[in-house]
């Protein structure tokens, strides 16, 4: 199982693999049934990461998880390990789930990192890795994807939404601005979008948890 992800990421990646990035955010203990399945854009930031053919031939020996152990200060504000305000909102996230973040499978869209989002070739990218997540939801089989970023031209949601050209997507006001949460279904999976945890903080907003919580109950009864 781990094997075949590990070959088709070779494969995938072939000539990304001098690059920095990850494949997943969560251990490898979470490679497996779940009803959740989290992807954010991509890794941030190009410190203090193996690039992709070490991540990968060393993917098995995953034990940390991004979002409780990795310390995402910067060089302007600084973090306790695993308060940064991503990190903040997908816990809040999964504790609305009555979900223990630990145990969700968590990645990007796009595996290779980058300093600043708008470096990235989006659509081309997240075509290319996306054969990847094929690869792990088959092994997962969630019930629900929730993603953060609801841009239109670069996300995980606008990705998924072009392609599975959803019939129908249902609307929430996320409280910030003109951003709302989105969520739609597949054949397979619900889709939950929420807008990017770096700049919107979720766990302000009990009736936004409460909205996730519906559709997700929805989805997994």
């Amino acid at each position: 199982m781990i094997e075949n992800v590990k070959q088709k990421a070779k494969q995938i990646l072939k000539d990304y693999l001098n690059e920095k990035g990850a494949i997943l955010y969560s251990s490898i203990e979470t490679l497996k049934g779940g009803n959740v399945y989290i992807l954010g854009l991509n890794p941030a930031g190009v410190e203090n990461k193996e690039n992709l053919n070490e991540i990968i031939d060393n993917l098995h020996e995953r034990k940390e998880n991004a979002y409780l152990d990795e310390n995402w200060s910067s060089k302007t504000r600084t973090y306790k390990i695993g308060m940064h305000p991503i990190q903040k909102g997908l816990k809040s996230i999964a504790n609305s789930l009555k979900e223990n973040i630990e145990d969700i499978c968590a990645s990007n869209i796009i595996f290779i990192a980058t300093k600043r989002s708008n470096e990235l070739n989006f659509w081309k990218l997240a075509s290319m890795c996306w054969p990847l997540h094929e690869e792990i939801l088959k092994i997962v089989q969630p019930k629900v994807v929730i993603v953060f970023g609801i841009d239109e031209n670069g996300s995980a949601y606008s990705f998924l939404k072009n392609k599975f050209k959803p019939k129908k997507i249902i609307s929430y006001a996320s409280h910030h601005g003109a951003w709302e949460c989105y969520s739609f279904k597949t054949d397979n999976y619900t889709i939950i979008a929420v807008p990017h945890l770096s700049c919107y903080s979720v766990y302000k907003y009990p009736d936004v948890l409460e909205w996730i919580n519906h559709r997700y109950m929805e989805a997994v009864a």
